[in-house]
């Protein structure tokens, strides 16, 4: 059974987010058919809330460098998949399960490997202490959820990326991109909370911005 807070995530921001989100299942089958991951959406309580992203080790094989959210891959051992993805933050940026408050979910995304990654949206109160793992994680950042909002910051880019070249919408913060997977969930989260949709299908494409 998950151990997680309650009551973190208040204010006119957060009932919006439970409104707009679904109930979280609970339960997962013992050997799901497909390989399937769970990953969480980490939102600082705040005036404006901020969401919470991590920027992979380029040590890692797929995907090092890359933004995203906490998570990763089912393990047997794991009672539902909110466990994965608390399980996962706890591991990868020293989250602790009993700081988050289960706001609900997303509809699950499938990656360009066939797994299917199912997101969950959890409220965070300040000051909170990280402790990324250096293996799995190069920086964590948070962005203020007005910045998400602008519309400005979601373009369209040409990525070179695992020797291939995309062309691909993605969201600029200062130093960070944040393009395929996480992306969509990010995207998602943004419709389903905020009712945003940005107009990255007409913005002008740039130059490369990530290259390995």
């Amino acid at each position: 059974m998950e151990q997680y807070s309650k009551g973190v995530g208040t204010g006119p921001w957060f009932e919006r987010m439970r409104a707009g989100l679904a109930e979280p299942a609970t339960s997962l089958v013992t050997s799901p058919p497909n390989p399937v991951a769970a990953v969480l959406l980490p939102v600082v309580a705040a005036d404006t809330p901020r969401l919470l992203f991590v920027r992979r080790a380029e040590r890692l094989g797929k995907h090092g460098g890359q933004v995203a959210f906490p998570g990763g891959m089912w393990e047997s051992a794991d009672d539902s998949l909110i466990q994965t993805a608390l399980r996962e933050a706890e591991e990868e940026i020293g989250l602790s399960p009993q700081a988050v408050d289960l706001l609900g979910s997303l509809e699950p995304e499938t990656s360009i490997y066939g797994v299917s990654v199912f997101p969950f949206v959890g409220a965070v109160s300040p000051p909170i202490v990280l402790r990324p793992e250096p293996s799995e994680i190069a920086a964590i950042f948070e962005v203020p959820l007005e910045a998400l909002l602008d519309e400005a910051r979601h373009r369209l880019v040409r990525i070179a990326s695992e020797g291939r070249a995309y062309r691909a919408p993605a969201f600029c913060w200062e130093n960070e991109l944040v393009w395929g997977l996480t992306y969509r969930i990010l995207l998602r989260f943004l419709e389903k909370v905020c009712g945003f949709t940005p107009p990255v299908g007409r913005a002008p494409v740039e130059e490369v911005l990530r290259s390995d």
